[in-house]
């Protein structure tokens, strides 16, 4: 199914926001598996802005589509797609709450990721405490 040239218009511009979020996360954290973040974001731009049948108002709906993602070192990649998508309320920009413990950003996440990479189940865990 192709895409009209203003939708594929308003994709790349999403998958650009999407990728200058992940440098700078990676910029500020020192963190690494950029490429892996860069090279997965226009597949999770196109499942979570087109194609999953999902509804971030109603996280629980039985008839949402579920996604897994197993590449954990992907993971700079999608948390940013599920934020700009409403499923995260926010994404720090300080790099003194990186951490597996309990912190205001990680908090703010929502009870509703059902099978995520390690990094957004700590933060589950820790918004579900």
């Amino acid at each position: 199914m192709a895409l009209q040239a203003e939708e594929k218009k308003r994709f790349e511009q999403i998958a650009k926001e999407l990728r200058l979020t992940i440098i700078d996360v990676m910029a500020w954290s020192g963190g690494a598996h950029v490429g892996g973040s860069l090279s997965i974001v226009e597949i999770l731009t196109l499942l979570y802005f087109k194609y999953l049948n999902i509804d971030p108002k109603n996280p629980k709906w039985e008839d949402r589509d579920r996604f897994i993602l197993s590449k954990g070192h992907t993971a700079a990649g999608y948390i940013p797609v599920l934020a700009k998508r409403g499923y995260l309320m926010r994404i720090c920009s300080n790099p003194s709450t990186i951490s597996a413990a309990p912190s205001p950003c990680t908090r703010t996440a929502t009870k509703s990721l059902a099978a995520t990479p390690l990094p957004a189940v700590l933060a589950t865990a820790s918004a579900w405490r």
